[in-house]
């Protein structure tokens, strides 16, 4: 099964900003920091909070004693578990997946672009079937193909070319069809979120920020029993 965790990003006062990137190890806290921007800092911040909290409360561990690996291509991974995670971020929305089987997620803030300068991704296929210069269909088709190749692991290395996806969220691949099915996830209107994996969803929870706050700056991993939430 997949389990959905959206938080939305509330902005933060630089005191507190500065003491939730201290929960996080000191190399995450470098990768943050090399953002510019700040609003990009803060998704990538809550975002580390926000997996690493699911997951020790899952594990029945404290955060520090997670430990991943990451492959060629930047997806990480647990080392010595099988859950298997991902994490997307927009506006102010961050999300994360966990399932017991590969997943990837995607989510986008939908907006107003020359959706013709995409044509070149897309198969004729997929052109046949959606209507790619309306909005709607444009960003579930680019929501989907984002959530296949991450559930891949391999990113936009991948040619999207390569990949058809219909309206049912059936994928092929080099006219192959792929055991995996995307499925869309409704957040806000003015967003368009997509998973990917052979599971189907079976939660979708709302973490808020305050709930972050507590259980890392008041130590509630080592309060209380751990129970999924």
């Amino acid at each position: 099964m997949i389990q959905i965790f959206v938080c939305r990003i509330e902005r933060l006062e630089e005191r507190l900003f500065h003491e939730l990137l201290g929960c996080l190890s000191k190399e995450r806290q470098h990768h943050i920091l090399r953002f510019r921007h700040y609003d990009d800092r803060l998704r990538s911040m809550v975002g580390s909070l926000l997996i690493q909290m699911q997951l020790a409360k899952q594990l029945q561990c404290e955060p520090t004693e997670l430990t991943y690996q990451v492959n060629q291509f930047g997806k990480y991974r647990l080392t010595n578990h099988n859950l298997h995670f991902n994490i997307s971020h927009a506006g102010q929305y961050v999300i994360c997946a966990i399932s017991d089987r590969p997943v990837g997620i995607d989510i986008e803030q939908k907006q107003y672009r020359a959706f013709s300068l995409f044509q070149s991704v897309w198969t004729e296929t997929e052109q046949k079937l959606f209507q790619l210069d309306r909005m709607e269909d444009f960003y579930y088709l680019w929501t989907a193909k984002e959530s296949y190749v991450k559930w891949l692991g391999t990113g936009l290395s991948t040619d999207l070319t390569s990949i058809d996806i219909n309206p049912n969220g059936m994928v092929y691949q080099n006219g192959k069809k792929v055991p995996v099915r995307v499925q869309s996830i409704s957040i806000d209107s003015q967003y368009k979120c997509a998973v990917c994996s052979e599971c189907r969803v079976e939660q979708v929870l709302l973490i808020t920020v305050h709930q972050l706050k507590t259980f890392f700056m008041e130590g509630r991993w080592s309060s209380e029993k751990y129970t999924s939430s």
